[in-house]
């Protein structure tokens, strides 16, 4: 048997994206936050819990892909500079 994919638990398949890839990076959304992975060689970098409740969703700058926006249920939004985020973010 050859895996052809993984899906992470708490993937979030009804809202859009749930994957952004760029050259560096690879996000993938989840209910509770985005997975940050090395694009390269697809170790995780990064997680960063994007609010208190379920995240609605997230975007990647198209001019900058160190920097994404989630927006929470909660009414959370958030802006991250991936470069300055050195471990797993809890806010």
């Amino acid at each position: 048997m050859k895996q052809v994919g993984i899906i992470c638990s708490g993937s979030r398949l009804n809202f859009a994206p749930l994957l952004h890839v760029t050259d560096k990076y690879l996000f993938y959304g989840t209910t509770l936050g985005v997975y940050v992975l090395n694009a390269a060689t697809f170790s995780v970098e990064k997680i960063l819990k994007c609010c208190d409740r379920q995240m609605c969703s997230f975007a990647v700058s198209p001019h900058n892909e160190n920097l994404l926006v989630s927006v929470g249920n909660d009414g959370t939004i958030l802006l991250w500079n991936i470069e300055e985020v050195f471990v797993s973010m809890m806010c």
